[in-house]
């Protein structure tokens, strides 16, 4: 059973949680430090965060999502971890998913890690692996892409609640989805983008919706010629980074200096929104998607750490 965990429970699910990673954390490698910095992510528990209780005949899972994200899931009992983990995960993952469309869970490659342990299970379990780089760059990220410009014929596009739908609309409309289709039918590679399409669609719907207003107001651009949105860059401020969640551009528009103008406004903006100087600027993508990495290095990037995301879809 799948229990949300109320205010008043939060005690002694932070509790439990702290006996969990106790036994756990340091059979993974994770120092007393280490140990202790994650634990303190959660006690207390943020606004932000949806904590849960996952029954199982061999034990409680506690884990915390955010958005699609299912930041961790950690057994009670360490020697029943398999059993535990094999019940827990799609438990969580059938709750959670008709809000967002999807449930992701970051694997980090480093070690030490919490959840590289088992995922080797995660594709029996409905969850696609995905090989992500992640790129970082210092705050004068827009300076050093001060030049860029916008071509004739493009205007920028800012976001108001009254072109709501039209932004989200622009996701699938202007290549975001990408996939592979070896051996798949012309047909079928229709219908199976069309309806990959919509779940993504249907999932950035929730997610803009939950960045909030201040965050949509001030971190997200578009580009548009006579058409509509060409083009578009939007991304979020967290503790640790300016993260640019995602850019796209129109292939008819493509080579021609407007993925460098809406990484350097999106930049600029969400620089201007934290008001910090303790961060750096985060952008992530597959790491076979070439022309991602080389842009991004071009940019001023640099690869900092891989990942990969465990992606589970209805």
């Amino acid at each position: 059973m799948v229990h949300r965990v109320c205010d008043a429970e939060t005690v002694a699910f932070t509790r439990d949680l702290t006996a969990a990673v106790g036994e756990a954390f340091p059979l993974l490698g994770f120092s007393d430090v280490r140990a202790a910095a994650f634990l303190a992510e959660y006690d207390p528990v943020p606004d932000y965060i949806t904590p849960y209780r996952i029954e199982t005949p061999y034990g409680d899972a506690f884990a915390a999502t955010h958005g699609a994200n299912l930041h961790f899931v950690i057994p009670s009992d360490w020697d029943a971890r398999y059993a535990i983990l094999r019940q827990a995960i799609p438990a969580i993952a059938r709750v959670h998913m008709p809000r967002f469309g999807s449930v992701k869970i970051e694997i980090d490659e480093r070690f030490p890690s919490h959840n590289a342990y088992y995922a080797a299970m995660l594709p029996e379990l409905g969850f696609r692996l995905t090989p992500v780089a992640h790129f970082t760059a210092p705050l004068d990220l827009p300076e050093r892409l001060s030049a860029a410009k916008l071509p004739t014929g493009l205007t920028e596009a800012r976001y108001s609640d009254d072109r709501y739908e039209e932004f989200v609309a622009a996701f699938p409309r202007i290549g975001v989805f990408v996939e592979e289709f070896g051996g798949v039918s012309e047909a079928r590679e229709v219908e199976h983008r069309e309806r990959e399409q919509r779940k993504r669609r249907d999932g950035y719907h929730a997610y803009l919706w939950e960045m909030g207003p201040d965050v949509r107001h001030n971190a997200w651009l578009g580009v548009a010629d006579e058409t509509g949105i060409v083009g578009f860059c939007f991304g979020a401020v967290s503790d640790a980074w300016l993260q640019i969640g995602e850019i796209a551009v129109a292939e008819s528009w493509r080579g021609r200096g407007v993925g460098r103008y809406l990484m350097k406004r999106c930049a600029e903006e969400l620089r201007r929104h934290a008001g910090r100087e303790d961060v750096r600027f985060l952008v992530s993508t597959g790491r076979g998607n070439v022309g991602a990495n080389r842009f991004y290095r071009i940019l001023g990037f640099d690869l900092t750490y891989p990942q990969t995301w465990a992606i589970a879809t209805p």
